[in-house]
Formats: structure tokens, C-alpha cells, sequence
């Protein structure tokens, strides 16, 4: 899995599209814990928020906010490796 995910990150920096330098670990670490919080927690995040955090609703909108995060953090913070 690393290896696949350090491909990428390769090709990325290549084209431009990623800053150099993202450890694959890292990287991979990052987005299992942004997708899987939610769900090990649903049912306490349910009760103390009264909202179901796994509706189709709630996921589409998790979904889009980890995408985000995760390509805020594969770029620099003066846009550097961005591409319309």
C-alpha cells in the first residue's frame, strides 16, 4: 500500500500537482483517521450532537471536507503545486 501511495506522490510532484516531500505513511495514516473517526464514534458523536453523522446527508458532506483537507495538506501554503 505504501508503495503504491509513494508512486503517486512521485508523479505528483512530478506534474507539479503535489509538494515535494508528503511521507506516504503519513498520508495514509491521515485519511484512514479522517474516514474512520466518524464511524468507530457514531453512535456517542449521535447522542452528544443529536444528529446522525452516517446519514447519506452527512457522509457526502464528510466526504467533500476529508478531500479538502486532504489536498490542503498536499499542497504548500502559497498554492505551489496547484492546478486549476
Amino acid at each position: 500500500m505504501i508503495s503504491i501511495i509513494q508512486r503517486v506522490l512521485h508523479r505528483g510532484e512530478a506534474l507539479g500537482v503535489w509538494r515535494p516531500g508528503v511521507d506516504p505513511l503519513d498520508l495514509y495514516l491521515s485519511i484512514c483517521a479522517l474516514g474512520f473517526f466518524v464511524f468507530s464514534n457514531r453512535h456517542t458523536l449521535g447522542v452528544i450532537f443529536d444528529a446522525d453523522v452516517t446519514s447519506p446527508k452527512a457522509l457526502s458532506r464528510r466526504r467533500g471536507l476529508i478531500v479538502d483537507m486532504i489536498k490542503a495538506y498536499l499542497t504548500d501554503s502559497n498554492g505551489a503545486g496547484r492546478r486549476a
